[in-house]
């Protein structure tokens, strides 16, 4: 078949976890059908040669960031559209597929988030499928003028769901939680498939680095709002009380952190921020434990597997840890207060026993369920049946 591949982000690097499911899906995709991408970008002066090697056509515009102080978000407010798509959308992006379905002989579109299925009217005559539908930030609780923000924005995405999913054959989720949280909006559309975020399991392997066991990591971009406000937790309420007990331990905070206030309180001289890193696996398997304190946010979280196909055990929140099949106590350790976390935290700086056997069951979880070479399988069988 021959697949249009529309993406929200130009998936290399894949520096986060939304470029790293869209790569593997385009390079599943390409070991059996023909693929042309187009995608926003970020950044001028990409470099397009390594998706090139798999797809035959990449083409690339630039991304409209939403900022929700200017003239065209407040108007969302008044839009049937969620705000986030309607001060977004590209008429660039629109004209680009019009011409692409106009001249390509195309089976199939996939769209990858809702960003790209808000341009449905330029495929609508080809068989399509959404990919990663995510409502679990939607959903989180709230107060105040933030809670109506969340019950308007709720509303609009259930009518705006109603109106678009009937121009998809299918739409995937990551998670059983995510299902749930769709068949709720939409409970008309039953064709939702769960193809979990994964990770390439034998590029984890042989990563060498000296593991260093009192240092703590946490990998994520701080740009992004939930692992922000998970860090500030962290930082201002659970760090403190490791310290008092273990001072000699240390957080590494990798991750895009451009424009990014830092606390506006005091911080040790243990707590390194790194920004981005060309490749986080090292940092990862150099660390004792990752942390994730996330307490809002939905999908699930990449920097998990990532920590757990590479034998360093987790300690998360509940939010966290959302969406993945994981055992507390096997494969990871949640907790939840400051308290719980901290003490989970010291129980593996301490305990080797406990430690290894989290590293070892942790590595075995992803190598069973949230490996691509296991889930893609099932995620080709979605696009051979939708495609014509």
């Amino acid at each position: 078949m021959r697949i249009l591949f529309l993406s929200g982000w130009l998936p290399y690097p894949p520096d986060n976890g939304s470029k790293v499911r869209i790569l593997n899906l385009l390079r599943g995709l390409s070991g059996r059908h023909r693929v042309s991408l187009i995608a926003f970008h970020d950044h001028s002066g990409v470099d397009l040669e390594p998706l090139r090697s798999f797809c035959e056509d990449v083409r690339v515009l630039p991304r409209r960031p939403f900022s929700p102080y200017t003239l065209r978000a407040f108007l969302g407010f008044l839009s049937p559209l969620p705000r986030s798509l309607f001060s977004t959308f590209s008429s660039e992006m629109d004209r680009a597929i019009r011409r692409e379905v106009a001249r390509g002989d195309y089976n199939l579109v996939i769209t990858s988030e809702f960003t790209m299925a808000s341009y449905w009217r330029a495929f609508d005559a080809i068989p399509a499928i959404l990919d990663d539908i995510e409502l679990g930030a939607l959903r989180e609780t709230a107060s105040g003028w933030r809670k109506f923000r969340q019950w308007l924005t709720w509303a609009k995405t259930r009518s705006y769901l109603a109106g678009l999913l009937p121009h998809f054959r299918a739409c995937t989720v990551v998670s059983e939680k995510e299902q749930e949280l769709l068949w709720q909006a939409v409970p008309h559309y039953r064709n939702v498939v769960i193809v979990p975020n994964c990770v390439d399991l034998p590029s984890y392997t042989g990563i060498t680095a000296e593991r260093q066991k009192k240092r703590l990591i946490f990998p994520g971009a701080l740009t992004y709002s939930a692992n922000y406000d998970g860090i500030l937790f962290f930082l201002k309420e659970v760090f403190p009380l490791i310290l008092q007990e273990e001072p000699e331990t240390s957080l590494v905070i990798t991750g895009q952190n451009d424009g990014v206030p830092w606390p506006p309180f005091a911080l040790p001289s243990s707590v390194h921020l790194a920004g981005r890193v060309e490749d986080i696996r090292p940092w990862i398997a150099g660390s004792r434990a990752t942390i994730v304190p996330l307490r809002k946010g939905g999908g699930t979280r990449f920097k998990v597997l990532e920590s757990l196909a590479l034998g360093t055990p987790v300690v998360a929140t509940p939010k966290g840890a959302e969406g993945l099949e994981v055992e507390p106590g096997r494969h990871l350790l949640l907790a939840e207060t400051p308290q719980q976390f901290a003490g989970a935290v010291l129980r593996l700086l301490r305990d080797d026993a406990l430690w290894h056997d989290l590293s070892e069951q942790g590595r075995l979880l992803v190598q069973e369920k949230y490996d691509w070479s296991v889930i893609l399988p099932r995620f080709l069988e979605l696009v051979e049946a939708c495609g014509r």
